[in-house]
């Protein structure tokens, strides 16, 4: 974890723990995009109500994460980690980026990930 500061003059010390937490989060990420994705969210207060029914949705509202694009807003310690989960699931994946520094090695190196910087595609 890494001390940033003093909050103005306060005793709140301000950390930052993405190295800590990041996978967490960027695991929960994609488990909500595969609950999402199967629509669970539909199904789950049906079965509570006892309520079996497969067509509670349609086939086309039930979809597969390859393939699909995914948007990163922020690559940074989460959002590599989402961006690198995301890419192993076959996703095609964008991001932006607050910084114009170049993109990690660690992401550019992904072969299907694309980044870009200050909303700026890059190549």
């Amino acid at each position: 974890m890494r001390q940033h500061s003093w909050h103005q003059g306060t005793r709140i010390l301000i950390t930052n723990a993405q190295r800590l937490y990041g996978p967490e989060i960027a695991e929960h990420v994609i488990a909500m995009l595969f609950a999402f994705s199967r629509g669970l969210y539909r199904y789950i207060p049906a079965q509570q109500q006892g309520i079996w029914d497969r067509n509670i949705l349609s086939a086309s509202q039930i979809w597969e994460l390859e393939g699909r694009t995914l948007l990163v807003v922020g690559l940074g310690g989460i959002g590599t980690q989402v961006a690198w989960r995301a890419d192993a699931l076959g996703m095609r994946v964008l991001a932006t980026r607050r910084s114009s520094r170049e993109r990690r090695a660690a992401v550019a190196g992904r072969a299907r990930s694309s980044s870009t910087t200050s909303g700026a595609p890059t190549s």
